[in-house]
Parts: C-alpha cells; sequence; structure tokens
C-alpha cells in the first residue's frame, strides 16, 4: 500500500526553484513548451519592440543546448558570441551568433591516403 504523501501549504524554497531552472535551461524545453513562437523571438519582447533581433541569455542557452553558466563564463574569456549588456540583462544579437556559429565551423578533416 502506498504511503499518503501530505501536500504542501508552502512554496519550495528558493534553492529549489533556482535548480530547477537550471535544470531546464541545461536540457532545454519540452516539446510541449511554447516560450518561443516560431520566428525564434521570446514571447516576452512584442513585435516591432525594442528587442526585436535580439536574444536573452537563457533563451541562448536553451536553443544551444548550454548552460547559463556556459555562456557566463565564455563572455568573461572573450569566447562565444558577442553580447549586450543592460543593467543585469545580456542580450545577444540574432544576426551576430549565427555570424559566429558559421565561424566556429570546421572543415571536415582530409584522410590520409594509405595503401589499398
Amino acid at each position: 500500500m502506498p504511503i499518503p504523501v501530505p501536500p504542501r501549504a508552502f512554496p519550495p524554497p528558493l534553492c529549489v526553484c533556482v535548480s530547477l531552472i537550471r535544470k531546464s535551461a541545461r536540457f532545454g524545453r519540452s516539446k510541449g513548451d511554447k516560450s518561443m513562437t516560431e520566428t525564434g523571438t521570446s514571447e516576452r519582447s512584442a513585435p516591432g519592440g525594442v528587442l526585436t533581433g535580439w536574444i536573452s541569455r537563457l533563451d541562448l542557452a536553451l536553443e544551444l543546448d548550454l548552460t547559463v553558466d556556459t555562456l557566463r563564463r565564455w563572455e568573461a574569456r572573450r569566447f562565444g558570441p558577442p553580447c549586450v549588456r543592460a543593467g543585469r540583462k545580456v542580450y545577444y544579437r540574432r544576426d551576430a551568433v549565427q555570424e559566429w556559429l558559421q565561424q566556429q565551423e570546421l572543415p571536415s578533416p582530409r584522410r590520409a591516403g594509405g595503401r589499398r
């Protein structure tokens, strides 16, 4: 017989909420999650708004399947796509991210011509 679990009468501690956010940033969003529109911009930024063409650090981490901490570390080491700070927020220009990704593309390695 299963042991009944009492319902929580209070919200979980902040550290639990932060760890859940980090896990969602690390493992990406589920297929049913509609946090991004079909154009790829966040629903938080209205079409034609100031942030059109820009993506937040969390959204970029989700799209690249990286952690937010990795993007933060890249910024500190001056590696990764260029970003802009607006107070505490960090934004990336979508075009700059795509250009940076193209620059990271490596040519296919040549195979040594051995005997057949």
